[in-house]
Protein backbone atom coordinates (compact mmCIF):
# COMPACT_ATOMS: atom_id res chain seq x y z
CA UNK A 1 0.00 0.00 0.00
CA UNK A 2 2.82 2.34 -0.06
CA UNK A 3 2.43 2.50 -3.93
CA UNK A 4 -0.58 4.19 -3.28
CA UNK A 5 0.47 6.58 -0.84
CA UNK A 6 3.20 7.26 -3.35
CA UNK A 7 0.24 8.25 -5.47
CA UNK A 8 -1.53 10.54 -3.42
CA UNK A 9 1.17 12.87 -3.46
CA UNK A 10 2.17 12.21 -7.38
CA UNK A 11 -1.46 13.00 -7.44
CA UNK A 12 -1.59 16.22 -5.64
CA UNK A 13 1.60 17.55 -7.20
CA UNK A 14 -0.01 17.30 -10.63
CA UNK A 15 -3.61 19.08 -9.32
CA UNK A 16 -1.36 22.35 -7.81
CA UNK A 17 0.31 22.39 -11.21
CA UNK A 18 -3.02 22.42 -13.22
CA UNK A 19 -5.73 24.76 -10.44
CA UNK A 20 -6.21 27.72 -10.51
CA UNK A 21 -5.93 29.48 -6.85
CA UNK A 22 -9.60 29.59 -6.33
CA UNK A 23 -9.60 25.84 -7.20
CA UNK A 24 -7.41 24.71 -4.99
CA UNK A 25 -8.82 21.38 -3.41
CA UNK A 26 -8.56 20.45 0.27
CA UNK A 27 -7.78 16.96 -0.21
CA UNK A 28 -7.53 14.38 -3.35
CA UNK A 29 -8.79 11.11 -3.51
CA UNK A 30 -8.22 7.91 -5.83
CA UNK A 31 -8.20 4.20 -6.39
CA UNK A 32 -5.58 2.80 -8.21
CA UNK A 33 -5.95 -0.08 -11.00
CA UNK A 34 -3.80 -2.83 -9.10
CA UNK A 35 -4.96 -6.46 -7.87
CA UNK A 36 -5.44 -6.33 -5.25
CA UNK A 37 -7.15 -2.62 -5.50
CA UNK A 38 -5.51 0.24 -3.56
CA UNK A 39 -6.96 3.75 -2.55
CA UNK A 40 -5.10 7.06 -1.14
CA UNK A 41 -6.81 9.85 0.38
CA UNK A 42 -4.71 13.05 0.33
CA UNK A 43 -4.90 15.95 2.52
CA UNK A 44 -3.34 19.34 1.50
CA UNK A 45 -2.28 22.28 3.93
CA UNK A 46 -1.66 25.56 2.76
CA UNK A 47 0.54 28.01 3.90
CA UNK A 48 1.41 31.81 3.63
CA UNK A 49 5.11 32.97 3.17
CA UNK A 50 5.13 33.88 6.89
CA UNK A 51 4.27 30.30 7.46
CA UNK A 52 0.50 30.61 8.24
CA UNK A 53 -2.06 28.17 7.92
CA UNK A 54 -4.20 29.50 5.18
CA UNK A 55 -7.88 28.17 5.77
CA UNK A 56 -9.06 26.04 2.38
CA UNK A 57 -12.45 26.81 1.37
CA UNK A 58 -13.32 22.93 0.28
CA UNK A 59 -12.65 23.60 -2.56
CA UNK A 60 -10.36 26.84 -3.17
CA UNK A 61 -8.11 29.65 -1.11
CA UNK A 62 -9.09 33.39 -0.92
CA UNK A 63 -5.03 34.37 -1.24
CA UNK A 64 -2.35 32.30 -3.36
CA UNK A 65 -0.31 29.90 -0.99
CA UNK A 66 3.56 29.84 -0.63
CA UNK A 67 3.80 26.09 0.43
CA UNK A 68 1.86 23.29 0.99
CA UNK A 69 2.02 20.06 2.98
CA UNK A 70 0.61 16.85 1.34
CA UNK A 71 0.16 13.73 3.99
CA UNK A 72 -1.01 10.76 1.91
CA UNK A 73 -2.59 7.34 3.39
CA UNK A 74 -2.53 4.28 1.00
CA UNK A 75 -5.01 1.84 1.96
CA UNK A 76 -6.35 -1.30 0.18
CA UNK A 77 -9.92 -0.48 -1.34
CA UNK A 78 -13.00 -1.71 0.96
CA UNK A 79 -13.43 -5.27 1.32
CA UNK A 80 -10.01 -6.19 -0.09
CA UNK A 81 -7.16 -8.32 1.57
CA UNK A 82 -5.70 -6.54 4.70
CA UNK A 83 -8.45 -3.91 4.88
CA UNK A 84 -6.56 -2.43 7.84
CA UNK A 85 -3.13 -1.78 6.43
CA UNK A 86 -2.12 1.57 5.66
CA UNK A 87 0.70 3.20 5.07
CA UNK A 88 1.40 7.33 4.92
CA UNK A 89 3.64 9.59 3.17
CA UNK A 90 4.41 13.28 3.55
CA UNK A 91 5.76 15.95 0.86
CA UNK A 92 6.33 19.43 1.98
CA UNK A 93 6.39 21.63 -0.93
CA UNK A 94 6.83 25.56 -1.99
CA UNK A 95 4.79 26.41 -4.65
CA UNK A 96 5.56 29.70 -7.46
CA UNK A 97 2.20 30.59 -9.21
CA UNK A 98 2.02 30.26 -12.98
CA UNK A 99 0.44 33.27 -14.36
CA UNK A 100 -1.57 32.71 -18.23
CA UNK A 101 -0.90 34.84 -20.48
CA UNK A 102 2.04 37.57 -18.75
CA UNK A 103 4.66 35.19 -17.77
CA UNK A 104 7.69 37.08 -19.31
CA UNK A 105 9.24 39.94 -17.20
CA UNK A 106 9.82 41.92 -20.66
CA UNK A 107 8.37 41.30 -23.58
CA UNK A 108 8.76 43.63 -26.78
CA UNK A 109 6.90 42.68 -30.19
CA UNK A 110 9.62 43.94 -32.10
CA UNK A 111 13.36 44.68 -31.65
CA UNK A 112 14.00 46.43 -27.93
CA UNK A 113 16.33 49.36 -27.63
CA UNK A 114 18.26 49.04 -24.23
CA UNK A 115 21.84 50.61 -23.20
CA UNK A 116 24.35 50.66 -20.24
CA UNK A 117 23.87 49.28 -16.88
CA UNK A 118 20.18 47.62 -17.15
CA UNK A 119 19.59 44.47 -14.98
CA UNK A 120 16.35 42.90 -14.61
CA UNK A 121 16.27 40.22 -11.45
CA UNK A 122 13.88 37.23 -10.97
CA UNK A 123 11.23 36.88 -8.60
CA UNK A 124 11.73 33.38 -7.71
CA UNK A 125 15.35 32.63 -8.33
CA UNK A 126 16.46 33.16 -12.44
CA UNK A 127 12.95 33.23 -13.59
CA UNK A 128 13.17 36.94 -15.32
CA UNK A 129 12.41 36.09 -19.10
CA UNK A 130 13.23 38.67 -21.99
CA UNK A 131 11.21 37.57 -24.69
CA UNK A 132 11.16 39.65 -28.31
CA UNK A 133 9.40 38.68 -32.04
CA UNK A 134 12.18 40.98 -33.28
CA UNK A 135 16.14 40.43 -32.25
CA UNK A 136 18.02 41.60 -29.17
CA UNK A 137 21.04 43.21 -28.87
CA UNK A 138 22.57 43.46 -25.31
CA UNK A 139 25.39 45.61 -24.27
CA UNK A 140 27.41 46.99 -21.36
CA UNK A 141 26.59 46.17 -17.70
CA UNK A 142 23.35 44.51 -19.02
CA UNK A 143 22.03 41.08 -16.65
CA UNK A 144 19.33 39.36 -17.31
CA UNK A 145 17.92 36.72 -14.46
CA UNK A 146 16.47 34.49 -16.63
CA UNK A 147 16.24 33.33 -20.26
CA UNK A 148 16.55 35.99 -23.08
CA UNK A 149 14.77 34.21 -26.52
CA UNK A 150 13.67 36.10 -29.92
CA UNK A 151 11.81 35.35 -33.05
CA UNK A 152 15.34 37.57 -34.60
CA UNK A 153 18.84 36.76 -33.79
CA UNK A 154 21.02 37.87 -30.56
CA UNK A 155 24.07 39.85 -30.13
CA UNK A 156 25.65 40.09 -26.83
CA UNK A 157 28.94 42.27 -26.19
CA UNK A 158 30.87 43.75 -23.55
CA UNK A 159 29.81 42.59 -20.08
CA UNK A 160 26.41 41.03 -20.93
CA UNK A 161 25.31 38.22 -18.75
CA UNK A 162 22.48 36.11 -19.37
CA UNK A 163 21.98 33.70 -16.20
CA UNK A 164 19.89 30.74 -17.94
CA UNK A 165 19.28 29.62 -21.66
CA UNK A 166 20.06 32.12 -25.09
CA UNK A 167 17.83 31.22 -27.74
CA UNK A 168 17.11 33.25 -31.43
CA UNK A 169 15.87 31.32 -34.43
CA UNK A 170 18.65 33.63 -36.18
CA UNK A 171 22.02 33.58 -35.15
CA UNK A 172 24.23 34.54 -31.81
CA UNK A 173 27.12 36.13 -31.46
CA UNK A 174 29.25 36.91 -28.34
CA UNK A 175 32.20 38.83 -27.68
CA UNK A 176 34.50 40.42 -25.46
CA UNK A 177 33.42 39.34 -21.61
CA UNK A 178 29.58 38.35 -22.44
CA UNK A 179 28.61 35.29 -20.96
CA UNK A 180 25.66 32.80 -21.31
CA UNK A 181 24.83 30.84 -18.11
CA UNK A 182 23.53 27.69 -19.80
CA UNK A 183 22.42 26.71 -23.31
CA UNK A 184 23.04 28.70 -26.40
CA UNK A 185 20.71 28.10 -29.57
CA UNK A 186 20.76 29.22 -32.70
CA UNK A 187 17.79 27.32 -34.48
CA UNK A 188 18.48 28.43 -38.40
CA UNK A 189 22.05 30.52 -38.51
CA UNK A 190 25.43 30.33 -36.38
CA UNK A 191 26.85 30.75 -33.03
CA UNK A 192 30.07 32.81 -33.04
CA UNK A 193 32.25 33.93 -29.96
CA UNK A 194 35.00 35.80 -29.95
CA UNK A 195 37.34 37.85 -26.84
CA UNK A 196 36.21 35.78 -23.23
CA UNK A 197 32.65 35.22 -24.06
CA UNK A 198 31.91 32.29 -22.43
CA UNK A 199 29.06 29.43 -22.92
CA UNK A 200 29.14 27.39 -18.96
CA UNK A 201 26.79 24.89 -20.93
CA UNK A 202 25.91 23.54 -24.22
CA UNK A 203 26.15 25.36 -27.66
CA UNK A 204 23.54 24.25 -30.46
CA UNK A 205 23.36 25.96 -33.94
CA UNK A 206 21.71 25.59 -37.26
CA UNK A 207 25.01 25.82 -39.16
CA UNK A 208 28.03 26.84 -37.78
CA UNK A 209 29.47 27.35 -34.44
CA UNK A 210 32.99 29.19 -34.14
CA UNK A 211 35.66 30.59 -31.17
CA UNK A 212 35.07 31.42 -27.56
CA UNK A 213 34.95 29.13 -24.81
CA UNK A 214 31.94 26.42 -24.24
CA UNK A 215 32.10 24.48 -21.30
CA UNK A 216 29.47 21.87 -22.59
CA UNK A 217 28.95 19.94 -25.87
CA UNK A 218 29.25 21.62 -29.46
CA UNK A 219 26.77 20.62 -31.89
CA UNK A 220 26.80 22.63 -35.35
CA UNK A 221 24.95 21.92 -38.14
CA UNK A 222 21.51 20.82 -36.26
CA UNK A 223 18.50 23.32 -37.67
CA UNK A 224 15.63 23.18 -35.59
CA UNK A 225 12.57 24.65 -34.81
CA UNK A 226 12.31 28.59 -34.06
CA UNK A 227 11.38 29.03 -30.52
CA UNK A 228 7.83 28.96 -29.25
CA UNK A 229 6.36 31.70 -30.31
CA UNK A 230 4.77 33.99 -28.27
CA UNK A 231 2.07 37.04 -29.70
CA UNK A 232 1.66 39.92 -27.35
CA UNK A 233 -1.50 39.37 -25.36
CA UNK A 234 -4.49 40.74 -25.64
CA UNK A 235 -6.24 43.03 -23.13
CA UNK A 236 -9.65 45.04 -23.46
CA UNK A 237 -10.99 46.75 -20.30
CA UNK A 238 -13.98 45.29 -18.93
CA UNK A 239 -15.82 46.82 -16.14
CA UNK A 240 -16.65 44.22 -14.83
CA UNK A 241 -13.82 42.04 -14.14
CA UNK A 242 -12.34 44.45 -12.43
CA UNK A 243 -15.28 45.56 -10.41
CA UNK A 244 -14.83 41.32 -9.14
CA UNK A 245 -11.56 41.96 -8.23
CA UNK A 246 -12.40 44.30 -5.78
CA UNK A 247 -11.31 47.86 -8.02
CA UNK A 248 -13.87 50.94 -7.88
CA UNK A 249 -14.00 52.01 -11.82
CA UNK A 250 -14.28 55.68 -11.94
CA UNK A 251 -14.82 57.47 -15.45
CA UNK A 252 -12.33 60.89 -16.25
CA UNK A 253 -10.30 62.75 -17.95
CA UNK A 254 -6.70 63.22 -18.64
CA UNK A 255 -6.51 66.41 -15.99
CA UNK A 256 -8.62 64.69 -13.48
CA UNK A 257 -6.56 61.45 -13.07
CA UNK A 258 -3.11 63.72 -13.65
CA UNK A 259 -4.73 65.44 -10.14
CA UNK A 260 -4.55 62.17 -8.21
CA UNK A 261 -2.14 62.10 -4.93
CA UNK A 262 -2.91 59.39 -3.01
CA UNK A 263 -5.19 56.67 -3.19
CA UNK A 264 -6.83 54.22 -0.36
CA UNK A 265 -9.31 52.24 -1.81
CA UNK A 266 -8.54 49.97 -4.47
CA UNK A 267 -9.69 52.01 -7.95
CA UNK A 268 -9.29 51.99 -11.89
CA UNK A 269 -9.50 54.91 -13.45
CA UNK A 270 -11.06 54.32 -16.84
CA UNK A 271 -9.99 58.04 -19.09
CA UNK A 272 -12.11 58.72 -21.90
CA UNK A 273 -11.90 60.17 -24.61
CA UNK A 274 -8.13 59.50 -25.04
CA UNK A 275 -5.70 62.06 -24.27
CA UNK A 276 -2.31 62.86 -23.02
CA UNK A 277 -1.90 62.24 -19.45
CA UNK A 278 1.47 64.11 -18.04
CA UNK A 279 2.71 63.73 -14.61
CA UNK A 280 4.91 67.08 -14.00
CA UNK A 281 8.18 67.27 -12.07
CA UNK A 282 8.42 66.36 -8.56
CA UNK A 283 4.75 64.97 -9.03
CA UNK A 284 4.50 62.26 -6.10
CA UNK A 285 1.77 60.36 -5.97
CA UNK A 286 1.12 58.00 -2.73
CA UNK A 287 -0.78 54.36 -2.94
CA UNK A 288 -2.93 53.13 0.20
CA UNK A 289 -4.95 50.20 -2.51
CA UNK A 290 -3.95 49.30 -5.63
CA UNK A 291 -4.42 51.76 -8.59
CA UNK A 292 -4.72 51.06 -12.43
CA UNK A 293 -4.87 53.87 -15.27
CA UNK A 294 -6.06 52.69 -18.33
CA UNK A 295 -6.41 54.74 -21.50
CA UNK A 296 -6.65 55.10 -25.00
CA UNK A 297 -3.96 57.70 -25.05
CA UNK A 298 -0.41 58.28 -24.13
CA UNK A 299 1.06 58.89 -20.51
CA UNK A 300 4.05 60.45 -19.79
CA UNK A 301 6.63 61.80 -16.75
CA UNK A 302 8.87 64.22 -16.38
CA UNK A 303 11.32 64.18 -14.12
CA UNK A 304 11.44 63.22 -10.77
CA UNK A 305 7.67 61.76 -10.66
CA UNK A 306 7.55 59.57 -7.87
CA UNK A 307 4.99 56.34 -7.17
CA UNK A 308 4.68 55.10 -3.78
CA UNK A 309 3.53 52.93 -1.21
CA UNK A 310 1.56 55.28 1.32
CA UNK A 311 1.81 52.36 3.97
CA UNK A 312 4.02 50.22 3.67
CA UNK A 313 2.65 47.15 2.29
CA UNK A 314 2.73 46.13 -1.56
CA UNK A 315 0.75 47.59 -3.66
CA UNK A 316 -0.36 46.99 -7.82
CA UNK A 317 -0.20 49.63 -9.94
CA UNK A 318 -0.95 49.19 -13.50
CA UNK A 319 -0.82 51.31 -16.61
CA UNK A 320 -2.81 49.80 -19.17
CA UNK A 321 -3.12 51.13 -23.00
CA UNK A 322 -5.61 48.53 -24.43
CA UNK A 323 -5.21 46.22 -27.47
CA UNK A 324 -6.58 48.25 -30.17
CA UNK A 325 -4.97 51.44 -29.07
CA UNK A 326 -3.86 53.57 -32.15
CA UNK A 327 0.09 54.06 -32.18
CA UNK A 328 2.12 56.09 -31.65
CA UNK A 329 -0.76 57.94 -29.29
CA UNK A 330 -0.59 54.98 -26.94
CA UNK A 331 3.03 54.93 -25.62
CA UNK A 332 4.40 55.21 -22.28
CA UNK A 333 7.01 56.75 -21.52
CA UNK A 334 9.08 57.92 -17.92
CA UNK A 335 11.81 60.66 -17.74
CA UNK A 336 14.98 60.96 -15.92
CA UNK A 337 14.55 60.17 -12.01
CA UNK A 338 11.47 58.66 -11.72
CA UNK A 339 10.74 55.99 -9.25
CA UNK A 340 8.20 53.33 -7.99
CA UNK A 341 8.58 52.50 -4.33
CA UNK A 342 7.21 49.64 -2.96
CA UNK A 343 4.69 49.10 -5.68
CA UNK A 344 4.06 45.89 -8.44
CA UNK A 345 4.36 47.98 -11.75
CA UNK A 346 2.75 46.60 -14.72
CA UNK A 347 3.02 47.98 -17.75
CA UNK A 348 0.76 47.28 -21.28
CA UNK A 349 0.55 48.97 -24.68
CA UNK A 350 0.86 48.14 -28.54
CA UNK A 351 2.94 51.40 -29.26
CA UNK A 352 6.03 51.94 -27.35
CA UNK A 353 7.33 51.73 -23.50
CA UNK A 354 9.98 53.74 -22.65
CA UNK A 355 12.59 54.11 -19.48
CA UNK A 356 14.70 56.73 -19.12
CA UNK A 357 18.17 57.20 -16.73
CA UNK A 358 18.17 56.53 -13.21
CA UNK A 359 14.35 55.11 -13.10
CA UNK A 360 14.75 52.63 -9.56
CA UNK A 361 12.36 50.82 -7.91
CA UNK A 362 11.07 49.22 -11.02
CA UNK A 363 9.15 45.70 -9.86
CA UNK A 364 6.34 43.73 -11.82
CA UNK A 365 6.32 43.23 -15.99
CA UNK A 366 6.61 45.30 -19.37
CA UNK A 367 4.69 44.32 -22.40
CA UNK A 368 4.81 46.49 -25.08
CA UNK A 369 5.07 46.71 -29.19
CA UNK A 370 8.44 48.20 -28.28
CA UNK A 371 10.57 48.25 -25.49
CA UNK A 372 13.18 50.99 -24.69
CA UNK A 373 15.17 51.46 -22.06
CA UNK A 374 17.80 53.71 -21.25
CA UNK A 375 20.96 53.86 -18.91
CA UNK A 376 21.19 52.87 -15.07
CA UNK A 377 17.52 50.77 -15.41
CA UNK A 378 17.10 47.97 -12.52
CA UNK A 379 14.20 46.05 -12.55
CA UNK A 380 12.64 42.99 -10.07
CA UNK A 381 10.62 40.77 -12.18
CA UNK A 382 6.87 40.43 -10.47
CA UNK A 383 4.27 38.58 -12.12
CA UNK A 384 0.90 39.97 -12.50
CA UNK A 385 -2.78 39.19 -12.61
CA UNK A 386 -4.73 41.53 -15.07
CA UNK A 387 -8.59 41.50 -14.47
CA UNK A 388 -10.31 39.71 -18.07
CA UNK A 389 -6.57 39.35 -19.22
CA UNK A 390 -4.82 36.94 -17.08
CA UNK A 391 -4.92 34.60 -14.18
CA UNK A 392 -2.78 32.30 -12.37
CA UNK A 393 -3.51 28.39 -14.28
CA UNK A 394 -1.56 26.31 -11.45
CA UNK A 395 1.80 25.86 -9.53
CA UNK A 396 5.40 25.19 -10.02
CA UNK A 397 5.81 22.57 -7.52
CA UNK A 398 9.41 22.83 -5.98
CA UNK A 399 9.82 19.79 -3.64
CA UNK A 400 11.44 20.34 -0.01
CA UNK A 401 10.55 16.48 1.43
CA UNK A 402 8.81 13.49 0.32
CA UNK A 403 9.37 10.93 3.43
CA UNK A 404 7.20 8.00 5.15
CA UNK A 405 5.41 9.21 8.53
CA UNK A 406 4.04 7.08 10.82
CA UNK A 407 -0.18 6.89 10.35
CA UNK A 408 -1.77 9.36 11.32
Amino acid sequence: VVASAEAGVNAAYYTLQTTPTASLPCSVTGTMATSPNQQYSAAITYYDAAGNTLTCQNPGLLVMPAKAQVTSTGSPSPGGANPNAKRTMQSLINLTPVYGGFDSAIFSDSSPTTANNVTVHGDVGDDADVYTNGSWSCGNSMTIHGQMIAQGSISMSNSCQVTKDVWANGSVSMSNSSLAGHNVTSSTSSISLSNSAHILNNATAGTTISNGTIDGTKTPNAPQAAPPAKSLPTITFDSTSWQAAGYTVQNKTCSQVGAVSSVSTSTVYRISPACSLQYANNTTISLSADMAIVTDGSISMANKTTFQSGDGAQHSLYFIMPTGTACPGGNFSTSNNTSFSGLKVFVFTPCNASFSNSNTGVGGQIYAGNVSITNLFSMNFLPAVVPSASSVTGYKVDITYVREINNP
